[in-house]
């Protein structure tokens, strides 16, 4: 049984609140997966939105790390997106690359893609920078609920879009995180959950709890006046740790990087409220 700290989630929204919104958005900035979108979008333009969301939507049960994923994906869609000239050829695009790089479940993988291939109204929506409009097309492209992970999800890679192409765009306040192993695994570390009567020693068992994880980053959010999908960058950057067995591992191994952006007491405050089981 999942039980919500609410002292947690009070001090977690604290933490967000004192780094702020501006060196939360650097967290973004430095997100491979933002890099493997930069490198898309400046070869292939207004067509990356369509790739990127495409992609996204198939981007559950991989066999590598996302970073390394969307990192193999950019390298692919942009050597042969000058050719692509619609939603079809898009489409028959990801597919060649699920073929080969996306093997886990990909027959389940390919039948979304050829369901979404359906969505007549997908290729204009995506360039929407209303981005509740975009999760609302896709979720209804593909029969699903908006807050699914993938949904999610896309939505925030059709935010990365906007910022490769220099686009300002802000996220509702409306829109969760996609839940991931990674997040669930740091919510589960910063104490904000309690599972009670069971031994949670990795993320996969927690995703059954989706919702309610969904919730208290809602709930964060509220607190912060933070976009939930913008904390989702940083829960997501320290989510590789979720295996590290100390805070003081965490720092050393960030800190030259994230320097440049945080002090000190910023970079601990944040690695000791994301891991906060290991404090204690």
């Amino acid at each position: 049984m999942l039980v919500v700290n609410s002292r947690r989630v009070d001090e977690l929204a604290e933490m967000v609140r004192a780094i702020g919104l501006e060196k939360i958005v650097v967290f973004e900035d430095i997100d491979p997966q933002f890099e493997a979108i930069k490198n898309l979008s400046r070869v292939c333009g207004s067509t990356a939105y369509l790739l990127a969301v495409l992609n996204s939507v198939i981007s559950y049960r991989l066999s590598q790390p996302g970073e390394v994923y969307w990192s193999l994906f950019s390298d692919y869609a942009k050597s042969r997106c000058r050719s692509i000239d619609g939603l079809e050829k898009a489409v028959g695009l990801v597919k060649e690359f699920a073929r080969m790089y996306n093997r886990v479940s990909v027959d389940q993988k390919l039948r979304r893609l050829e369901k979404i291939a359906k969505c007549s109204q997908l290729e204009q929506a995506v360039l929407s920078t209303d981005l509740e409009a975009v999760r609302r097309e896709i979720a209804l492209c593909l029969d699903v609920e908006p807050d699914s992970k993938t949904v999610v999800f896309s939505a925030k890679m059709v935010y990365y879009v906007h910022k490769a192409l220099s686009k300002k765009v802000s996220i509702p306040m409306t829109i969760p995180i996609p839940v991931d192993t990674r997040v669930a695994a740091i919510t589960y570390l910063s104490g904000a959950i309690d599972v009670v009567g069971e031994a949670i020693s990795e993320g996969y068992p927690l995703l059954k709890y989706s919702k309610a994880i969904r919730g208290v980053w809602m709930e964060i959010g509220r607190k912060s006046s933070t976009p939930p999908l913008n904390i989702d960058a940083l829960i997501w950057y320290f989510g590789k740790y979720h295996n590290a067995k100390s805070i003081d591992h965490i720092y050393s191994s960030e800190y030259n990087k994230l320097r440049q952006f945080l002090t000190p007491d910023e970079i601990m405050l944040i690695i000791r409220n994301l891991f906060y089981r290991l404090v204690r």
